[in-house]
């Protein structure tokens, strides 16, 4: 015969931040340990650098803990802490604003073009290609990111909205701007084509 015991009780968000401002700065360990690898994700996902990702993570643990004190609860911890981590990310792709969220490089080498389309044409989407990758700095961290979900991961708006925990139309405003921004950004270029 197996006995059960009674459930721990967890102590919620909510009870943890309130003993913090209460004075007790050692149960902002829980909440780290908590919130951390979810946080990390999110970050990982817009940097794409395991080793810069680890950084803001921490980076973002530590902005909490300093400001944890004057957190007024009227959104969820996460949800502040999920703020800061996204402010963070675009600090640190303006910091980068060399480095590109698409990881992906200008369209060159594709087999498939150089056998079977005729070498203008693969000429001009090569050129096409190189000219996309290179406006794409010219997006905001936000912007890039819809646009890469959309295009290169070809996802859904909606699975995007769930993805960045947006709302759809939020995704729909920030791929509309991706959009019109490319299209300034190529204008010369299909000028100079036609």
């Amino acid at each position: 015969m197996s006995i059960s015991l009674p459930p721990v009780d967890t102590p919620s968000d909510t009870d943890l931040i309130a003993r913090f401002q209460a004075g007790e700065s050692d149960v902002f360990d829980l909440l780290y340990r908590r919130h951390r690898d979810r946080i990390h994700n999110v970050i990982l996902y817009v940097v794409s650098n395991p080793d810069d990702a680890l950084d803001l993570t921490q980076e973002v643990f530590l902005k909490a803990y300093e400001g944890l004190a004057n957190f007024k609860r009227v959104s969820q911890f996460y949800s502040w802490l999920y703020r800061i981590a996204i402010n963070r990310c675009i600090d640190y792709m303006r910091r980068q604003s060399a480095r590109l969220v698409l990881n992906h490089e200008p369209f060159v080498d594709d087999e498939f073009c150089t056998r079977y389309v005729h070498p203008c044409v693969a000429l001009e989407r090569e050129e096409f290609y190189r000219r996309l990758h290179d406006a794409l700095p010219a997006l905001t961290p936000c912007q890039r990111t819809v646009f890469d979900l959309r295009y290169n991961e070809e996802l859904s708006l909606k699975a995007i909205a769930r993805r960045l925990e947006r709302s759809t139309g939020t995704v729909k405003a920030h791929l509309f701007h991706a959009h019109r921004t490319l299209h300034h950004q190529l204008l010369r270029y299909f000028q100079c084509a036609l």
